[in-house]
């Protein structure tokens, strides 16, 4: 195995690459081949967008586009309760809804079920409840994955400038869950720290990936449905640590976790701190032999934590401008969280 030591602002970043290039299997058929239309979507500018967004997340002055809403000591401390009815498309919306899928989908695109959040309370003794329903891809598709596209070009109804986003912000602020339209599939991104907590595990997804492909981010997951609502959150972490990273308990402790908004689709994630005990080479090399992370992932990063936010985000931009791939704002966001 070979590791790229790759010196950037004055740090040394890691590189392991699982595969070339990106395979097949990477590239989910969710366009219909060359016949999908180009999506017409709107600029947003968050920082003045969400200038009321309480826990806007600030990184070496500048606005990453993620809103704070709470902290918890660990995953334990987060109650799930499944509501009866599942999420159900708003009427004013179906129209847009059934036109943006008709476009963008293929004949094989799978329906996935997994959970949409309803409601959240934060409560007392550090606890964070969550009223999930189930939810489907398609509903995640055309509404958080579509959030600034112009309704007009699916619906004339709508006025040539109008998007989801519209209808989803009020007073400088992302709409709460239990007020929006949207389907909100919630996401996890996994903070995984090496060496005694002074390095961040980062990932270069596969281009067809739905969520951050093709990008330098944070290694993550979308939970599926589990009748087992309670623990759903809980399975997930530890089903995509294993699946994607070869980690398995004993080889990590999780820690803290953040409860955010993520304002480029308005999806409700947790960042979770996982404290591994093994080293990046040690799990780049089981990940060489492992087709599921290699199924995700094509490239992984080591990332020196330096004292200076603008130390360590200055290499990654660096690593973005050495490597044609542009970083997720989640990295960012994560380097805040940690510091």
């Amino acid at each position: 195995m070979e590791i790229n030591h790759l010196k950037l602002n004055g740090l040394t970043i890691d590189e392991v690459v699982l595969q070339a290039e990106d395979s097949p299997e990477l590239i989910q058929t969710i366009r219909a081949g060359n016949k999908a239309p180009v999506i017409r979507r709107k600029a947003v500018n968050y920082g003045q967008l969400y200038r009321n967004e309480e826990g806007l997340v600030r990184v070496n002055g500048s606005v990453i586009p993620v809103a704070a809403i709470e902290r918890v000591d660990g995953i334990e401390q987060v109650i799930v309760q499944a509501l009866d009815q599942p999420y159900s498309i708003p009427e004013r919306f179906k129209q847009f809804a059934k036109e943006y899928l008709n476009a963008r989908l293929s004949p094989t695109a799978r329906n996935g079920q997994g959970i949409g959040l309803a409601d959240y309370e934060f409560g007392k003794r550090g606890r964070l409840t969550l009223d999930v329903r189930k939810t489907g891809y398609f509903d995640f598709m055309w509404s958080n994955l579509a959030m600034d596209a112009r309704l007009s070009q699916f619906d004339p109804a709508f006025g040539e400038e109008k998007t989801l986003r519209d209808y989803e912000t009020q007073n400088g602020r992302m709409m709460h869950p239990r007020d929006s339209a949207m389907a909100n599939r919630i996401g996890i991104a996994y903070m995984v720290l090496l060496n005694n907590s002074k390095e961040l595990l980062l990932v270069k997804k596969g281009r067809g990936l739905a969520v951050a492909g093709g990008t330098i981010c944070l290694p993550g997951s979308t939970p599926g449905w589990d009748e087992d609502t309670a623990n759903v959150i809980r399975k997930d972490v530890a089903k995509e640590l294993s699946d994607e990273l070869t980690l398995a308990q004993p080889d990590y402790e999780i820690g803290k976790v953040w409860f955010v908004r993520d304002l480029t689709n308005g999806q409700p994630a947790f960042f979770v701190t996982v404290n591994s005990k093994r080293s990046f080479e040690n799990i780049a090399k089981e990940c060489l032999a492992s087709p599921g992370a290699r199924e995700e992932h094509t490239r992984l990063y080591s990332v020196p934590l330096a004292r200076m936010q603008r130390t360590t985000v200055g290499a990654i931009n660096a690593l973005s401008s050495l490597r044609p791939y542009s970083v997720h704002h989640s990295v960012p966001a994560a380097v805040g969280f940690l510091s």
